[in-house]
């Protein structure tokens, strides 16, 4: 005999096994993808780290470069600076400097060997209009005969450059400085602030075509006076010296003694002075570098003497870091991700020898377990209720001879009890095929419709003993869907058969079929004693009933929720409820409309 025992140890033994074997077959692939992740977020870290010291290296490479560029102008400027004073000094020291005393003074310097891009060192005479012939006599007497004032126009006083070394720059004797805006601005500022200045980019006055000049001037104040004001100093001004830089060939020049002509391209301009006019320098390969995509740019901007200049650096990625270094970041990425795929890859294989092995171990013995059930079930159960069934249908059909009306009633109620054992023995065959993955629905063409109004015609005894009120909301067309008719029916069934038993007498029964884009919606709601939502999970669990006030009197085995749930869900559909302790229930079946049919194995 099959005791409650040993069917309830059969049922929970392949459930047990099945539940190791999920678990183990969800570890096969959670062990690895955490493995995974975790080593993807360290080589993130490794990259970013990567990133990180990369820009710093290029930062403090172009920071480096950038330096060294500006640490040479400077100097070079200071050196012209020096010439200049130096000149200043040596007018204040005399009361008169002639040409020669100049030429020699500015010699010794060799000019055109170490200080490239130099145009001219000069001296600049500031006088008067009643000056200008003492001035002219001063020069003829030290045999420049052609001296003379350029332009030549009166005016009060003059700014006429006296001497220029070396001769081979071009003749800039009796130029007056102050007749051009950019240089008379720069004087003005020297003169005031008693500190060297240097010019905008202006033009050359001998070659208006010719590169742009910046040229730094030093004030030459008289001696015996005091030069504590602003004042002071226009009252005791004598005049200038100065250096004309051409500004091509001196940061040419710069870029070649910093040894970066080839990987590094400038453009300066003048921030002082705005428009087309600002531009000071531009290498020769600075479009070149930037249209190329190889190149870092870097503004900076710098004050010298007066002027702000904004230098804008292009440089050869190259010549700042190492292609080999620059590759770093995405070798790091690359490596890393190919290690974590590598050692995820090596735990899944561990990991998926450890669950085949347990498989193999256990499959004989779930399957043997599952047979049994079926087995016990089909011929002890099910065999014997069906006997009985058909020889009390004989004897209730007088087949046996005449019976007594009390021994019919006995007969009928034995005949009843007989059918609510098989409908149970059918349940639990229909549970111990689920749970073995042995269910394949046959699916065809059904009107849900004529389904649900036959599943409620044939509940109509129930309800009316019940004492309870149906309210059916059908639509008036058919409505097709591919289901396994005889499945779903079941799943149907016990939702309105729970329905009618957990419903106080007297109540109401609502079955709703509506149809919306692309699903169907079967609906079963009553008034009963409803459940209260934390007892929710529990309402799925197979021999398990919840408390409540009428299930003393209501028989059942716990198992109609659960083969209703798996039965949906094996149509692909949904089975959610909605329900208040004393308000109801309203249980709401959902299934798919595009549904192809299968046939069964």
């Amino acid at each position: 005999m099959l005791n409650s025992s040993s069917m309830n140890r059969i049922t929970h033994k392949p459930k047990a096994y099945a539940r190791r074997l999920r678990i183990l077959y969800n570890s096969l692939y959670f062990g690895p993808l955490v493995v995974f992740f975790a080593l993807l977020l360290l080589t993130y870290g490794a990259w970013q780290s990567s990133r990180t010291t990369l820009r710093n290296d290029t930062r403090s490479a172009l920071s480096d470069h950038i330096s060294r560029v500006e640490d040479n102008i400077n100097q070079r400027l200071a050196a012209y600076e020096q010439i200049i004073t130096g000149g200043a000094g040596l007018v204040r020291g005399s009361q008169d400097v002639t040409k020669n005393e100049w030429h020699d003074y500015v010699s010794t310097f060799d000019i055109a060997r170490y200080n490239p891009g130099v145009q001219g060192i000069g001296l600049i005479k500031v006088f008067g209009a009643a000056q200008l012939p003492d001035v002219m006599s001063y020069m003829q007497a030290q045999g420049v005969t052609d001296f003379h004032i350029t332009p030549d126009t009166p005016r009060d006083f003059y700014t006429a450059v006296l001497y220029a070394e070396p001769p081979n720059t071009g003749n800039a004797a009796g130029i007056d400085m102050f007749t051009q805006t950019g240089r008379m601005q720069t004087m003005l500022r020297a003169r005031d602030s008693g500190q060297p200045s240097i010019t905008p980019p202006v033009k050359s006055f001998r070659n208006l075509t010719a590169q742009p000049v910046l040229v730094l001037f030093v004030p030459i104040y008289d001696s015996s006076t005091s030069l504590a004001t602003i004042a002071q100093r226009q009252q005791a001004l004598r005049g200038f010296t100065y250096a004309g830089l051409g500004a091509t060939d001196f940061f040419n020049a710069i870029l070649a003694q910093t040894q970066q002509d080839d990987t590094m391209a400038l453009q300066i301009t003048s921030l002082t002075n705005a428009g087309p006019s600002a531009l000071i320098y531009q290498s020769d390969k600075y479009e070149q570098f930037v249209h190329a995509h190889d190149y870092t740019f870097s503004d900076q901007t710098m004050s010298v003497y007066g002027q702000s200049w904004k230098l804008r650096y292009g440089f050869k990625n190259s010549a700042l870091i190492r292609p080999q270094r620059a590759l770093a970041p995405i070798l790091t990425l690359l490596a890393g991700f190919l290690f974590s795929l590598l050692l995820a890859e090596v735990i899944y294989l561990l990991l998926k020898a450890r669950n085949r092995d347990f498989s193999q171990q256990k499959e004989q013995a779930v399957d043997l377990a599952k047979d049994e059930l079926l087995s016990l079930a089909s011929h002890q159960l099910r065999t014997p209720a069906t006997t009985v069934k058909q020889y009390l249908g004989m004897v209730l059909q007088g087949f046996a001879g005449d019976i007594t009306e009390t021994q019919h009633s006995l007969l009928d109620k034995a005949y009843t009890g007989n059918e609510r054992q098989l409908y149970i023995i059918n349940e639990m065959l229909h549970i111990a095929k689920i749970d073995a993955g042995r269910i394949v629905l046959a699916r065809h063409k059904t009107d849900i419709v004529k389904l649900v109004r036959d599943i409620l015609f044939e509940a109509q005894p129930s309800i009316e003993e019940a004492g309870h009120t149906l309210r059916e909301s059908l639509p008036k067309q058919p409505v097709y869907i591919h289901v396994d008719e005889h499945m779903l029916r079941m799943a149907i069934e016990n939702l309105v058969s729970n329905a009618v038993k957990y419903t106080p007498s007297g109540g109401k029964i609502r079955v709703e079929v509506h149809k919306d884009k692309g699903e169907i919606r079967i609906v079963v709601s009553d008034n009963g004693v409803g459940i209260e939502q934390k007892d929710f999970s529990k309402l799925y669990k197979l021999f398990t009933r919840l408390d409540n006030k009428l299930m003393q009197n209501v028989s059942g085995t716990g198992v109609g929720l659960y083969l209703a749930k798996h039965l949906i869900e094996l149509h692909k559909g949904t089975l959610t409820l909605s329900s208040k302790p004393g308000k109801g229930s309203a249980f709401t079946i959902t299934l798919p409309i595009n549904q192809k049919t299968r046939k069964p194995l």
